[in-house]
């Protein structure tokens, strides 16, 4: 029976605590990524220990990804989520060991061996489109000591990261179960020796979480429901296609038809063609016409550093005089996505850019004849969308622009 991975999280004894069970996640992932035996140990180890941190360094942030390389491990990557997603990425030399039993296996002993401690952990976390994080060097290479030293000496916050796996003789995952405590500042002598003395006695590697979390005898204060989901995408996959050149292509169009990329997450094909390569190497522009938010667009655009290499320029189209300037029919009124048409499609015209974002609607306090407040129209090029917001003038204007710059950011092939 499929059990929904979840990290619960406790307070006690001046310790936050992280009760985490990643069995169907694990194996999700093992499923995808093909591995077996040796290395589905290892990619469920790390799933167990890594998965929470998304949930443990900051609830509100966006992702958290998690690095780990050494002698023997090119790449394990283990991405989450504050949707509750995660999904993952190994990649290694091959591990001959001869195992009969995998049922009596000593696990810690084994990623010890297998990974090594010559190597590094880097941990990244995105809060607010920003990136946050550090590195540590690898310390024993079992993922739990290496953890809660990456705690310790990034985050300072003293730690202690323990990690239960459950295997069948043929080293299929039963289990992939983990705990972490974190002392809170206000704690004292005490706090520890409790801790000390519960982990001495009752070791999670012997009596599995369920039997774990019953000794804490804890309130849960929180679950988070975890589920494997790769957010790969034809259009952020073709991205790729900027790495390869004019002779890789023909290299590959001789040898097959189609440009095919693979996801190293979940591995689903994506298949492009020589168009699609052209285009990605094409150097693209935007430009804007707006309406009732008065430069704003524009303004969100400039400050981001390096803007000038992409943005041509942009005009406020406020009053319909200046919009009848610009050949702009408003007879029948300008909230509408005719207008909204029309100002991309002579927006783009007027500064040669690849694309042309365009605003007209109602704002408010009041709305004209025949509109609403919040209705507003957004065109890109020949696209339009009509959106009907809700809320004051400001919180309406900063909506249409987010919701511009979203769409822009899936058609252009830069980062915006």
């Amino acid at each position: 029976m499929n059990t929904q991975s979840y990290t619960k999280t406790a307070i006690k004894n001046n310790f936050r605590i992280f009760l985490s069970d990643f069995t169907q996640v694990a194996n999700d992932i093992i499923k995808k990524q093909k591995t077996n035996k040796v290395a589905a140990i290892i990619l469920a180890s790390a799933i167990a220990t890594f998965g929470p941190l998304s949930r443990i360094i900051n609830s509100k942030n966006q992702k958290t990804t998690t690095l780990l390389k050494s002698e023997n491990i090119d790449s394990l990557i283990v991405d989450s989520n504050s949707n509750g997603n995660i999904r993952a990425m190994f990649s290694h030399d091959d591990f001959a060991l001869e195992i009969k039993d995998f049922s009596q296996l000593n696990y810690l002993q084994l990623l010890e061996k297998t990974v090594g401690n010559k190597g590094f952990l880097k941990v990244v976390s995105q809060i607010n489109e920003q990136n946050y994080g550090g590195q540590v060097n690898l310390q024993k290479g079992n993922l739990i000591s290496d953890l809660a030293f990456y705690f310790n000496l990034s985050e300072q916050v003293a730690s202690a990261v323990k990690l239960f796996l459950e295997i069948d003789a043929n080293g299929k995952i039963i289990k992939a179960q983990s705990a972490i405590f974190q002392l809170l500042p206000i704690h004292n002598e005490e706090d520890i020796n409790w801790l000390e003395s519960l982990l001495k006695q009752n070791s999670l590697e012997n009596l599995g979480l369920e039997k774990f979390e019953n000794l804490l005898d804890v309130k849960i204060l929180d679950k988070k429901l975890w589920q494997y989901k790769c957010s790969c995408s034809k259009q952020n996959t073709r991205n790729l296609l900027k790495l390869l050149s004019n002779e890789d292509v023909e290299k590959i169009l001789q040898k097959q038809s189609k440009i095919e990329l693979i996801c190293q997450y979940c591995k689903k094909n994506y298949h492009f063609n020589k168009i699609d390569w052209k285009l990605e190497n094409t150097e693209q522009t935007i430009s804007c016409v707006e309406s009732f938010t008065g430069g704003g667009f524009a303004s969100k655009i400039v400050s981001t550093p390096g803007a000038s290499k992409y943005f041509k320029g942009g005009l406020v189209a406020y009053t319909n005089e200046i919009k009848a300037k610009l050949n702009i029919d408003t007879s029948k009124g300008v909230v509408n996505k005719e207008t909204a048409l029309a100002m991309a499609k002579n927006g783009k015209k007027f500064f040669n850019s690849t694309f042309c974002v365009s605003f007209t609607g109602s704002a408010g306090p009041t709305a004209q004849e025949g509109t609403k407040v919040g209705q507003v129209f957004i065109a890109i090029n020949n696209k339009v969308w009509e959106l009907n917001y809700k809320g004051t003038r400001k919180q309406i204007i900063q909506k249409s622009i987010n919701f511009a710059l979203n769409k822009l950011k899936k058609m252009v092939n830069f980062t915006l």
